[in-house]
């Protein structure tokens, strides 16, 4: 067996609130707005007197004015007077309120003095007990407003009448309570930012008591671009929010202890948020409380502007990429024989020096600044040297010998590439017989190079001399006075 789930419908009111003013004004300029509230199509009838618009008239008005056909002041309880303050009107018209009808419209109207700049906000709230659905319950709208103070017209002189003095009664002052709010938070901040408000109220230090239960009602209308709303404060308990995002309105009951005596102030109250894009160029937070009895709503409210300037642009981290090291380089010289390792008297000697750097090791950036300098043994000579991008210098062309060599070809030398070779040769004398003769070559290397081989030798054999030796015991040599006399 199943069970009917029967729908139940209830009244849904929504609030809408327009100005009749340019979107941009000057101070001195009087401005009008309207409050207008609707029961949706669809939705039930709701309770006799039971719709009610509460809202916060911020700093920025003189001679504000609330009025409207059927709709009766909670607060304020006097005539003119200059914002911030906050306004409770109930509707006591004809109920039930039928689906789609609107009720007559609430006007509230001023004049814009210096603190409505640069922005003025003003938002308004519809509650009804019956009413469940928290949709389009706040609605507001904001005005940018200049400095510029429009010109002044003189109205035409009257006569001025003197009324006549009348007998005024004296009046006695009975205590009563005087509650006053006040509100701390940042004055500038940036999208993306958090921000925190700090609301605390106090009894006036001449007020009278506030008895159990009270209550002590504290509403706050959250502005637009406010996002991630939170309520926190001790002794206080949160009645309503309507959303977690601006614009939103908060109600919040005082349920510390009683009596709140004259010049006592309750705990604080934290509101915290974060800040979007919407909320540029300023959002103006209102806050006000309301308690029986408490007919002094010139400090019951307040309010704070914050502007709003663009977030920073994101900086991207970026991880650094490793260098990779490195690596030194290793230059090594080698010397060879070309034609063998024996030779005989006047036979030809030819050497190759050839400079390269290690593969694998990092590049030679200074190859100008190498030379080689070349010892040949003294049994060699008729000596030559050549070698494509070389300049050479002998210290002598025969004997013990030096070669001097410096390269001036390209300026780099990459890991496991070789100078062109160094060619030097020379003829054995016929002094040199059965000898083993060494040549060396060395690099002259720069002081910011590491080398592991910087000299290079090798070593020849001399074979024995060839021509005959004729073993002479002895030499008879004749002279003149040898020779007979002819």
């Amino acid at each position: 067996m199943t069970s009917k789930v029967t729908r139940v419908i209830a009244p849904d009111f929504r609030i809408q609130v327009t100005s009749s003013a340019n979107a941009t004004l000057p101070i001195g300029m009087p401005v009008s707005f309207v409050e207008t509230v609707c029961n949706i199509s669809n939705a039930a009838e709701t309770f006799p007197n039971s719709v009610s618009i509460t809202g916060i008239v911020p700093s920025g008005l003189t001679n504000v004015a609330i009025n409207g056909t059927d709709w009766f002041a909670l607060l304020p309880k006097f005539g003119f007077v200059v914002s911030p303050l906050y306004y409770s009107e109930k509707y006591i018209g004809a109920y039930p309120i039928a689906a789609g009808v609107c009720l007559p419209p609430l006007r509230i109207s001023g004049i814009l003095n210096l603190s409505a700049v640069p922005v003025f906000t003003l938002q308004g709230t519809v509650s009804a007990p019956d009413d469940f659905d928290q949709r389009n319950k706040l609605d507001g709208v904001t005005l940018t407003v200049t400095s510029t103070i429009p010109p002044v017209v003189t109205p035409p002189a009257k006569k001025t009448v003197t009324p006549t003095p009348t007998v005024s009664a004296t009046l006695t002052a009975v205590p009563a309570p005087d509650l006053v709010t006040f509100l701390a938070g940042s004055t500038n901040t940036q999208v993306g930012q958090h921000l925190n408000y700090i609301v605390t109220v106090c009894n006036g230090n001449n007020a009278d008591l506030i008895h159990a239960p009270g209550p002590i009602e504290l509403s706050s209308v959250l502005p637009l671009g406010m996002d991630n709303i939170s309520i926190t404060g001790t002794d206080w308990h949160v009645s309503s929010l309507s959303s977690s995002v601006g614009p939103a309105l908060l109600t919040v009951y005082y349920a510390g202890r009683y009596p709140v005596v004259g010049g006592q102030c309750l705990s604080p109250l934290s509101i915290n948020g974060s800040v979007l894009a919407s909320a540029q160029p300023g959002m103006t937070t209102s806050v006000g409380v309301l308690t029986p009895n408490d007919v002094n709503s010139s400090n019951a409210s307040t309010m704070l502007t914050t502007f709003v300037s663009p977030a920073l642009p994101i900086t991207p981290t970026l991880t650094p990429i490793p260098t990779p090291a490195v690596s030194a380089p290793r230059p090594v010289l080698t010397q060879v024989l070309q034609n063998g390792s024996w030779f005989n008297q006047g036979q030809t000697v030819k050497l190759r020096d050839v400079l390269c750097n290690q593969a694998g090791a990092g590049p030679i950036t200074s190859t100008t600044s190498l030379s080689l300098m070349n010892t040949l043994p003294p049994e060699l000579t008729n000596l030559s040297v050549t070698g494509r991008y070389w300049t050479t210098q002998f210290s002598s062309m025969s004997g013990s010998a030096v070669i001097f060599a410096r390269y001036r070809g390209s300026s780099s030398l990459p890991g496991g590439a070789c100078l062109p070779p160094l060619y030097v040769q020379g003829t054995v004398g016929f002094l040199a017989s059965h000898a083993v003769l060494t040549s060396t070559s060395l690099l002259n290397t720069p002081l910011n190079l590491v080398s592991h081989q910087t000299t290079s030798s090798v070593k020849f054999e001399i074979a024995l001399n060839s021509v005959k030796v004729i073993n002479v015991s002895r030499i008879i040599i004749a002279t003149n006075r040898d020779i007979p006399y002819r």
